[in-house]
């Protein structure tokens, strides 16, 4: 009984535990990934210093223009996975390369007010968190929590005339009986 009451535990608690571990693990990192030469594709999750980005002797410039939203780890279930900020990269360049065109992304005037930010990265994923920037307005928060209070009144209502019918029915009951 003790064995199967451990592995209930694992089976419901162990992917929880996972979630935590990834949410503590991708916090405040960014996700390169790097072409060799090789046509190979190594991914890191690494930390960001300032502008720049570290990863063995290779420093790497992180523009706020390259950045995209990408799950990790991939090929966990969709439910398990973190949406971290992603940057992709050749081994031998220090710019951050496009993702549709493979060609280093150049500066622009939006890329350079956004490295001045000394908080970027924190912005971005702070964005990611609350969503794609289309949050409930205040008229949508009002109809939303006064259809939460008709229905709470509703439900309160329909436990009283329940109530009120079982009193009904013990005097009909006891009338004709």
């Amino acid at each position: 009984m003790a064995q199967t009451l451990i592995l209930l535990w694992m089976v419901l608690a162990g992917p929880l535990v996972l979630f935590f571990i990834y949410r503590v693990k991708v916090a405040g990192k960014i996700l390169c990934v790097i072409l060799e030469e090789d046509k190979s594709v190594k991914n890191r999750l690494v930390k960001v210093e300032g502008n720049y980005i570290s990863i063995g002797d290779n420093k790497y410039v992180v523009n706020p223009d390259a950045v995209r939203l990408m799950r990790y780890p991939s090929g966990w279930p969709i439910w398990l996975q973190q949406i971290v900020p992603t940057c992709l990269y050749r081994a031998d360049e220090v710019q951050p390369l496009d993702w549709t065109t493979l060609e280093v992304v150049n500066n622009s005037a939006s890329a350079l007010a956004a490295v001045m930010e000394p908080d970027w990265l924190k912005l971005i994923v702070r964005g990611t968190k609350e969503g794609s920037g289309e949050g409930l307005t205040s008229g949508s928060r009002l109809l939303n929590m006064l259809g939460i209070g008709v229905s709470v009144i509703t439900l309160v209502m329909l436990f009283y005339v329940i109530s009120r019918l079982g009193a009904v029915e013990t005097l009909v009951r006891g009338a004709g009986g």
